[in-house]
């Protein structure tokens, strides 16, 4: 008996030394994108107009830089939840998905914006995972806003 345990010991001992340890992957390097929307489509589910209730979605492309070369999409779901604290804001839930060659990295934030509109101050949106050299990472993106249609995104990962 003591050498059957000696044996079992001894297997599970050498079985756990050839296992593979996790290593964790390295953290991105962080980056400025920016975006420009090319389509965005509004249903009204609440009261007529803007309302809560309301679901807004956007899609468009990624560049390095303002005027520079695409390198990706990005799209957007956000849905009205309420008044945002008066002066015509309103609050929404959205969730971001920002798509890099065959990396993605997703966003899901609540913010305050005019109403009907696109955010005119920076908000800063939680990274909740992504896909591919993203595969989960956290931190922060802050989206800026250039214009009506382009925004400038700030990754910083943890």
């Amino acid at each position: 008996m003591k050498k059957f345990l000696l044996i079992a010991m001894t297997a599970v001992l050498a079985g756990s030394l050839a296992t593979p340890v996790a290593v964790a992957a390295p953290r991105p390097a962080d980056r400025t994108v920016y975006i420009e929307r090319t389509f965005v489509e509004e249903l009204d589910f609440g009261d007529s107009g803007t309302s809560v209730g309301d679901l807004r979605a956007t899609r468009g492309v990624v560049r390095k830089s303002l005027e520079g070369k695409v390198i990706g999409r990005y799209t957007t779901t956000q849905w009205t939840i309420g008044p945002g604290g008066g002066g015509g804001l309103e609050e929404r839930t959205i969730t971001m998905e920002v798509t890099i060659g065959r990396n993605e990295v997703l966003m899901v934030s609540v913010y305050a914006a005019p109403s009907g509109s696109t955010p005119m101050d920076k908000v800063v949106y939680p990274i909740v995972g992504g896909t591919g050299k993203y595969a989960g990472v956290r931190g922060t993106m802050t989206l800026v806003p250039v214009d009506d249609l382009r925004k400038r995104l700030d990754f910083r990962f943890m």
